[in-house]
């Protein structure tokens, strides 16, 4: 009996020894994957977010190009959101060249050519400062250092030539999650205040406040795939919580996933450049 008991604990030890050794040399991948990427030339990427409650979804798609520089990354995006009509749509570009950040925005047509209040082509768009600095889209691709002490497990599987990795985080990651999005949230409280801005800002961001304390989240999962160069070429994002507050007064409570995936499409094309044609 002793004996059998005593094989059973050994067992177990070996198997979670086993676990956490994948774990470890599976999070190192990831890391070296990325790191390969961000010693690429150049890339085409696209970032897509959804939000997934109960049965609705919204889901928004930027496309961009990126550059890698001796001092660090220029990158250009787009989105465009359209409108009831076509010629209600609108389109948001950013630039980030030399480390600054520019912007330009305005109405679209079908082809997504700028146009002015009479519906006619605008040529000369023009590139103005960002008042703020908005960070690389690319950052969380580039900057993978996965705390093993924060992960249940990792898994390997090889899919279409590529290598893909489920993180799956841990019940102390997700409270970590959790506490972290409201103090930011708190100190942009902190921060309105000391500007003296509206009061319906301010109430606004009050409001998000209780709703986040109200969220139980349930799954926060992280999906790598590697290509067949050992370049991480997609990250995968995705949280699942449930609501205990209606996000508005006309809905209900219920369960919300959201997604954030970042995909590189190709690299390593000489064609590929950021460009500010017009900038004031």
């Amino acid at each position: 009996m002793i004996k059998n008991v005593v094989g059973i604990v050994f067992a177990t030890h070996s198997l979670a020894a086993c676990e956490n050794a994948d774990t470890a040399q599976y999070a190192e991948e990831i890391e070296d994957a990325s790191e390969d990427l961000s010693e690429v030339d150049n890339g085409r990427f696209s970032v897509t977010t959804s939000v997934e409650r109960d049965e609705s979804a919204v889901e928004t798609e930027t496309e961009g190009v990126f550059v890698m520089t001796d001092e660090g990354m220029d990158w250009q995006t787009s989105v465009v959101m359209e409108g009831p009509d076509s010629d209600d749509s609108t389109k948001t570009e950013l630039s980030s060249v030399d480390s600054t950040t520019y912007e330009r925005f305005g109405r679209v047509d079908e082809e997504g050519r700028y146009i002015d209040q009479d519906g006619e082509v605008v040529n000369d768009a023009e590139w103005v400062k960002a008042e703020e600095d908005f960070g690389s889209p690319l950052e969380p691709l580039l900057d993978i250092d996965l705390d093993e002490s924060m992960i249940d497990d990792i898994t390997k599987e090889e899919r279409d030539a590529t290598v893909v990795y489920t993180v799956n985080y841990s019940e102390e990651f997700l409270e970590q999650q959790k506490e972290e999005n409201l103090s930011e949230l708190e100190d942009e409280v902190e921060r309105l205040q000391d500007a003296d801005a509206n009061e319906q800002i301010i109430q606004s961001v009050e409001h998000n406040i209780a709703y986040q304390e109200g969220l139980t989240y349930e799954a926060i999962v992280l999906e790598s795939i590697v290509d067949n160069e050992g370049v991480l070429v997609q990250y995968t994002l995705e949280t699942e919580v449930q609501e205990s507050v209606a996000i508005r007064p006309d809905s209900e409570p219920g369960r919300v996933t959201t997604r954030n995936k970042i995909e590189i499409h190709e690299y390593n094309d000489p064609g590929i450049e950021v460009i500010l044609d017009e900038m004031e």
